[in-house]
């Protein structure tokens, strides 16, 4: 009997051993649900460590670093809009200029109210105002056809544009809204201009609510674009000297008021090399002029008259000695058959007073130098004046007297 109850026992053993009680099975499948909440635990916590570091590193990094908004010298255009907040010293100075800017689009003819809003790629340019009572200016390149109808958008209204009047020295057009209590530009003195200043280039855009503001520096005070041999002859009836700027601006930076650090203007963007992006200025000197001689009547911009073509010596290389007489400055009195140019117009009130191959070196005192345009220092008189010119010619100077037409 006790051997046969050891067998007994044994065999119970065994049959433990192959089939898993309930409880058993109960036993090990909480052993599993341990283990898997043992690392579900360790991933949430792996999760919730790195969102908690994200929130506060984040938290650290706008309260504590600088405005993202703020200017950088070296940047690349930035567009101010009216939400956003800059922190920068050229805010109120970039404020005040963005009131005495226009945006000009080309009127729309639509049915629909739809169709008649405004996309970015139909904005034609920038204008300035020079009036309070809305006397706008503007390139040629932005009003190229004054028989079409132009919307002229202030930072508070939009306006028709009407009497379009061009300059034919400097190409800039002068243009009318009925519009009062306008901000008006003032014009820079450009006498002591140094070269590499730093200006602010502002643009208007997408109908006034974006302003693009650029921060260059300007490279040449005195650019001449010479595509062929014919840029080197000069007209003083044709404004061709603008300002270079260093960098490159998009083609519809037209029109766009360049000022220095003090507001003031002292130029306004033109595409004259139409191949390339816009970095060219006609220098506030030639607007200022126009502008002058526009507000007498504002029927019309009227201009001196001369009626000479000439090379800038101080921008035309490589002339033989005997045209130059070694002189480095000054206006020469030039014609050339082969490019069927004239020197002394027929017309002219210079006629039988110069001669071809004078080098004109004074007008009133002025030297003419690299920073002295010829063309640019006749302009600063008007019809009927007489002028007083230093030239050189056969060897000797001598003065002579004309009355400009």
């Amino acid at each position: 009997m006790p051997k046969r109850a050891e067998t007994t026992k044994e065999i119970f053993r065994q049959n433990q051993n192959k089939t898993p009680s309930f409880f058993k099975l109960i036993k090990n499948k909480s052993l599993l649900a341990g283990r898997w909440g043992l690392l579900f635990s360790v991933i949430f916590s792996i999760i919730a460590g790195g969102l908690a570091g994200y929130l506060v590193s984040s938290y650290w990094f706008n309260t504590q670093q600088p405005n993202s908004t703020k200017t950088n010298v070296n940047s690349n255009i930035i567009d101010f809009t009216k939400k956003i907040t800059i922190t920068d010293s050229n805010t109120a100075l970039i404020n005040k200029l963005s009131k005495q800017i226009v945006a000009i689009y080309a009127v729309k003819s639509a049915n629909n109210w739809w169709q008649k809003l405004y996309l970015d790629n139909e904005f034609l340019g920038t204008g300035i105002v020079i009036t309070s009572d809305g006397w706008i200016m503007t390139t040629s390149e932005v009003i190229d056809n004054p028989k079409r109808n132009y919307q002229i958008m202030t930072a508070d209204n939009n306006y028709l544009a009407k009497n379009f009047i061009q300059d034919e020295l400097t190409g800039v057009v002068f243009l009318k809204i009925d519009a009062q209590n306008l901000t008006p530009v003032q014009f820079a003195d450009l006498e002591q201009l140094p070269l590499a200043q730093e200006v602010l280039v502002i643009t208007a855009d997408n109908n006034l609510n974006d302003v693009k503001v650029k921060i260059s520096n300007l490279e040449k005070i005195d650019y001449f674009f010479q595509k062929s041999i014919k840029d080197y002859f000069h007209s003083t009836e044709k404004q061709d000297e603008y300002f270079l700027l260093k960098d490159l601006l998009p083609a519809n930076s037209n029109g766009s008021l360049i000022a220095n650090s003090q507001g003031e203007v002292i130029g306004l963007g033109q595409n004259v090399n139409q191949e390339d992006f816009f970095q060219t200025i006609i220098p506030a000197s030639y607007l200022s002029q126009a502008v002058k001689n526009f507000l007498i009547n504002k029927t019309e911009v009227k201009r001196s008259y001369l009626g000479l073509t000439y090379l800038d010596l101080s921008q035309t290389p490589n002339l033989a000695a005997n045209l130059t007489a070694d002189k480095k400055q000054g206006a020469l009195i030039m014609s050339s058959k082969d490019l069927n140019i004239i020197a002394i117009k027929k017309d002219s009130p210079a006629k039988n007073i110069l001669e071809e191959g004078d080098i004109i070196l004074q007008v009133n005192g002025e030297e003419i130098d690299e920073r002295n345009n010829f063309t640019e220092l006749i302009q600063d008189y008007s019809s009927g004046n007489k002028i007083k010119l230093l030239i050189f010619r056969n060897g000797e100077e001598k003065e002579v007297e004309i009355t400009l037409k």
